[in-house]
């Protein structure tokens, strides 16, 4: 059982699945429960029952889960700014982000923002395309070629071995398609609880959702827990609940001491990057996702980049 790793490649899950080491195996002598395994997961991508991860672990958004138009609506939009535009207004929003390239605040006073109830229904369909597109695309991208492992029977081993999934995608893939957790991923326990409660997901349930069987039981009931219970729910944790865990901690000790600090500067701080483990969870929103509901700055404070200061 192996229960460190948050993510692998479909090569290596399809194999250890069936006890072959994906290190002793080359596209050319793939077992056949392998390579049914293989398809299976490469056509629950491309149907969208989990999402997929890259080769560092990074998660990328499911299309299924994208809002339909009627859910969509923007802020406004961004666009060059032409002659005969407003000056920018002290109350327009920054972004946080700027194109790739354009890093420096050229592109940003090149900009104007336009408020969605300015917008016309052509505007506002465009928005909607570019966002559609731009929630998919990252997925669709990934997986491109996995099709031909069930359309034409080709298994393309360096593909297989870039395109990741999570321990959370695959629990919800077995969900869906009646099929037993698989025992190499998950403790026996884990998979207990799994079974016993649809929602439960051991990289993201709270404790309270751990069953009945777990050394657990009853703590909530006990009072004061001893030292030795508390080493035992730690163990029980994977890698990535204590990494939350110590993030979280790690800033909110330096928000107490300095409540206007960003969550920027947090998140790139060398003591929760190291002793907090964030370091192993560079998803593109993870870290922030972990800490930002403890943020104690109001919330029109947290949006945008600084601003600039004059000279």
């Amino acid at each position: 059982m192996i229960n460190h790793f948050d993510h692998m490649s479909i090569w290596d899950i399809c194999h250890r699945w069936h006890g072959y080491d994906p290190d002793h195996c080359t596209a050319d002598q793939i077992p056949l429960e392998v390579k049914d395994t293989i398809k299976a997961l490469s056509q629950g991508l491309a149907y969208c029952q989990m999402s997929v991860c890259d080769e560092n672990g990074v998660e990328k958004k499911n299309p299924h889960d994208c809002p339909k138009s009627h859910q969509y609506w923007p802020h406004g939009i961004w666009r060059e700014r032409k002659e005969g535009d407003p000056d920018k207004s002290k109350d327009d929003p920054t972004p946080d982000w700027s194109p790739e390239g354009e890093e420096d605040d050229s592109w940003y006073d090149r900009q104007i923002f336009i408020p969605s109830e300015h917008l016309s229904d052509e505007e506002l369909d465009n928005q909607y395309r570019d966002f559609r597109y731009n929630w998919q695309r990252q997925h669709w991208t990934l997986i491109e070629g996995l099709d031909k492992t069930y359309t034409e029977r080709t298994f393309d081993q360096k593909k297989l071995e870039s395109v990741h999934i999570n321990r959370s995608g695959l629990i919800k893939f077995c969900r869906e398609n009646e099929i037993d957790i698989p025992e190499f991923w998950f403790t026996t326990k884990e998979i207990h609880a799994i079974k016993s409660n649809p929602e439960f997901d051991p990289d993201y349930s709270t404790l309270e959702d751990i069953s009945p069987a777990t050394p657990c039981d009853n703590l909530a009931t006990e009072g004061r827990l001893k030292q030795s219970d508390i080493d035992s729910i730690w163990e029980r944790l994977s890698h990535r609940q204590q990494s939350r865990i110590l993030c979280r901690s790690i800033a909110a000790k330096y928000w107490e001491h300095s409540p206007d600090r960003t969550i920027e500067s947090i998140i790139k701080d060398d003591v929760l990057l190291d002793f907090g483990g964030g370091k192993s969870y560079q998803g593109k929103n993870t870290l922030r996702d972990w800490i930002k509901d403890i943020d104690p700055r109001p919330k029109n404070a947290r949006l945008g980049r600084p601003k600039k200061t004059p000279a």
